[in-house]
């Protein structure tokens, strides 16, 4: 059967820490993971209450803000590098950081009246944060992701609030050491905001990014849900305009097609892909952060599975 080639960890996984997280995606995953996230452990997992939007709110006019980011990703490195040391991690292997665009936090958090004030503020606070990472973490161990959801969302004209515009300069983002995920946003109820017809707008966002990054993006992520099983070559019809771009920008695809408890319907989708693009890593659609606990054995189980050493 066709495998794909290594697997991609979105970003959060719901494990006690991220020592955790590290030696069992090392485990589970044996040399297919190119990069590993710290899996976004303890609060960083917890949507925030409205009593604490609320303060959020009041605090973005009247201070400047930190993310708080920065902090947590060079914590976590001092525990990924001691676990390379001991070679529980392989020497090759980069510390991922996921990190969200603004549009991910202000238009998916803070009330419609204060975004325009919030936008601004958090954008400068975002950049300061990756600045400190790239101060406080080697860069050949470093890979960055950036989260996309709400701007897919955006890009699709799907809404959670009345959307605001702020002018950020996507260079900005991406003339760093930066690497770039896309993926399909999900609302606090696991769902999707909007089941995707096919992969059109991905590529389409994508093909604008690198328009205007002056850098090479190293990765891409896509998500297959399992609502596109009725339709799979219309779904990833859309790649066949872009692969030929990625093999010449040298950039990894990855593709979100591996389900819990569907390891038939896994290499479906798998098998339909490769008839658009032949070389692509295997991933879940998005984070696993809300994913019942008992559904992690099988879903890393199915990813191993499914793939192919790096």
């Amino acid at each position: 059967m066709s495998r794909g080639s290594g697997c991609l960890l979105v970003g959060s996984v719901p494990l006690q820490d991220a020592e955790t997280v590290f030696r069992r995606a090392e485990q589970a995953l044996p040399r297919r993971l190119l990069y590993i996230p710290d899996g976004e452990t303890g609060n960083r997992g917890r949507p925030p209450s409205e009593e604490q939007l609320a303060v959020l709110t009041k605090h973005f006019e009247e201070n400047e803000i930190r993310t708080g980011y920065e902090d947590a990703a060079i914590q976590s490195y001092g525990v990924f590098k001691t676990l390379k040391t001991q070679g529980v991690i392989p020497p090759s292997t980069k510390f991922q950081v996921g990190l969200p665009t603004i549009a991910n936090v202000i238009g998916a958090q803070i009330r419609p009246g204060v975004q325009k004030i919030a936008a601004p503020c958090y954008e400068k606070a975002l950049f300061n944060a990756i600045s400190r990472i790239q101060e406080n973490i080697p860069h050949d161990e470093l890979a960055i992701q950036i989260d996309m959801g709400m701007d897919l969302a955006c890009w699709e004209d799907v809404h959670m609030t009345e959307p605001f515009w702020n002018d950020v300069q996507w260079s900005v983002w991406f003339d760093t050491r930066l690497y770039v995920v896309e993926y399909i946003a999900r609302d606090r109820n696991h769902k999707h905001f909007k089941e995707p017809e096919s992969l059109s707008s991905i590529v389409e966002l994508y093909t604008k990014i690198r328009e205007t990054c002056s850098r090479r993006v190293q990765w891409m992520h896509c998500p297959v849900p399992q609502s596109a099983m009725s339709k799979l070559d219309s779904y990833y019809a859309p790649l066949a305009k872009l692969a030929s771009v990625l093999n010449d920008d040298d950039t990894k695809l990855y593709l979100g097609l591996v389900h819990a408890d569907d390891l038939h319907g896994t290499y479906e989708r798998i098998a339909a892909a490769k008839s658009v693009v032949e070389d692509f890593g295997v991933g879940t659609e998005c984070g696993l952060g809300r994913t019942p606990a008992a559904e992690i054995d099988n879903i890393l189980n199915i990813m191993q599975e499914v793939s192919n050493p790096v």
